[in-house]
């Protein structure tokens, strides 16, 4: 079955080029020669839009004007697996990103392994290098990453920019992850530093009435007045008439369920984003998807700084068994490598994925 991928960018500096893009089998480095069929080339037109201070909901987000003009694109019939390159027409620069795998039949330990990367917190270090002092560092760490060993997609789940309502640093932080982002599937949920906000909620993409402010954890205008609106015009994330992209959605790679919540908006019993999480986790089939990964940007437990951090170790480490016990998996913990585990899921077997099929 073919796959398809969003690839969105933005227009150079004063110029209003279209949304066309060049791709086909291969490393592409006889992109736009006549005459190769190996390489399967095809040409796909996208769609423009323009994000602005309108598209804001309050604050300094609205203050500033700026205008900057979006193209998104999807490459379809796209071999599963298989590496593609791709060039944005009036760009002589050529990326090469890899298809995900075809959907899995059957059952999903016969599935390729999946490797992803997992991070939040970032920023960009050239408009706000206090704020972001090792974001720089984050990115290079990341594609040593890349080079060493395949890498599938990229999570970054929340705060991404730090931008807070000055879309200069959008462009810079945008610009910062193209190495990673052009290559590798770059899935972002949104944190407190992209939705939380103050104000008119009658440009909220996420479709909510009022802003959530909940007593445990209110963090006021920290969007500076974006409400998301800048990390759902400028991503293109999986969209289905169920989900709410990028505020919570959810997509499978290979073996892996992955569900994406946002701990910016209502999720108690009851509410809109309850009741999709519900009814995502009861949809999961786990023979075909053993795994399932939820990302959200605040942490469930906090475990804080403590004068004797052998007692914080000892008090984590009695955590983590409870968790071994109560969901039946094997954590190994390391002695000298630091925040490492390692889940093993307890599969069906195919014999009992076939009984449950009938």
């Amino acid at each position: 079955m073919a796959q398809f991928m969003a690839i969105p960018f933005i227009s150079p500096a004063g110029n209003n080029c279209g949304s066309k893009v060049g791709y086909g089998l291969g490393s592409g480095a006889t992109l736009g020669s006549s005459g190769n069929t190996s390489h399967m080339l095809q040409y796909v037109m996208g769609s423009t839009y323009t994000v602005s201070e309108d598209d804001m909901c309050s604050g300094l987000a609205q203050q500033t004007p700026f205008t900057v003009v979006m193209h998104v694109v999807q490459l379809t019939s796209l071999l599963p697996g298989w590496r593609h390159h791709y060039r944005i027409e009036g760009s002589s620069r050529v990326h090469e990103i890899q298809a995900p795998p075809a959907r899995t039949r059957g059952h999903g330990s016969n599935a390729a392994p999946v490797s992803f990367i997992a991070y939040g917190d970032m920023g960009e270090g050239v408009e706000r290098p206090q704020k972001c002092p090792m974001a720089a560092a984050t990115v290079a760490a990341v594609q040593d990453e890349i080079a060493r060993k395949p890498v599938d997609l990229i999570l970054h789940v929340g705060d991404l920019s730090y931008a807070d309502g000055r879309h200069r640093v959008w462009g810079s932080f945008m610009s910062s992850i193209e190495p990673l982002a052009s290559r590798v599937p770059y899935m972002v949920s949104v944190g407190n530093h992209e939705y939380d906000f103050t104000g008119s909620t009658a440009n909220d993409l996420s479709g909510v009435k009022d802003s959530y402010h909940p007593k445990w954890g209110n963090f006021g205008d920290d969007s500076g007045g974006e409400c998301g609106a800048m990390v759902a015009r400028r991503f293109s994330m999986p969209s289905h008439p169920s989900f709410n992209s990028p505020f919570w959605y959810a997509f499978d790679y290979g073996s892996v369920h992955f569900t994406m919540i946002s701990t910016e908006h209502d999720i108690s019993p009851g509410s809109r984003q309850y009741k999709w999480l519900e009814a995502d986790l009861a949809g999961v089939d786990r023979c075909k998807t053993p795994w399932v990964v939820v990302g959200m940007h605040r942490p469930q437990y906090v475990v804080y700084p403590h004068k004797d951090n052998r007692i914080v170790a000892d008090h984590l480490r009695d955590f983590i068994e409870d968790l071994m016990l109560e969901y039946n998996v094997d954590i190994t913990i390391a002695g000298e490598v630091e925040d490492q585990v390692t889940l093993r899921a307890q599969l069906f077997s195919p014999d009992d994925c076939r009984s449950l099929a009938h």
